[in-house]
């Protein structure tokens, strides 16, 4: 459900929504500019918590994969965003500058994201050796 909820949210950038509201209560600016990374980053630690036990008891491989995919894709959406944020407030969000920092969040999205796909492809090879996939050309 979790995945679910970040596909739509990506998809209808309802994160986006909360900016302007959650800037103008809580005043944010500089790496809070965009504002909508302060409740994600406690959901953030509420996830963390709640599925450690879980990360901890997968093989070793696969959980420091997990460990990584999920550090890659957090340090490009809470991270770079963050940085973005301060450039943006700043300097504006019309740059070379500001458009590089946004390349980055996004590469380093994409990279977490893919590195994940590879990480739950190997766990279920792993752990159902004798699952076979089958394309039939018709």
């Amino acid at each position: 459900m979790i995945f679910v909820f970040l596909s739509i949210n990506e998809t209808a950038s309802l994160h986006e929504s909360l900016i302007d509201p959650l800037r103008n209560t809580v005043h944010a600016s500089g790496v809070l500019y965009y504002s909508w990374v302060i409740p994600y980053g406690f959901a953030l630690l509420l996830f963390v918590v709640l599925y450690l036990r879980f990360l901890l008891d997968l093989p070793r491989t696969i959980m420091l994969l997990f460990i990584a995919s999920g550090a890659i894709f957090v340090s490009g959406a809470l991270g770079f965003e963050m940085l973005g944020g301060w450039y943006a407030d700043r300097y504006g969000e019309v740059s070379v500058a500001y458009a590089m920092l946004y390349t980055c969040e996004e590469t380093l999205e994409m990279t977490g994201i893919s590195l994940f796909i590879y990480s739950l492809l190997k766990y279920i090879a792993q752990r159902f050796d004798n699952l076979r996939l089958a394309f039939y050309d018709e």
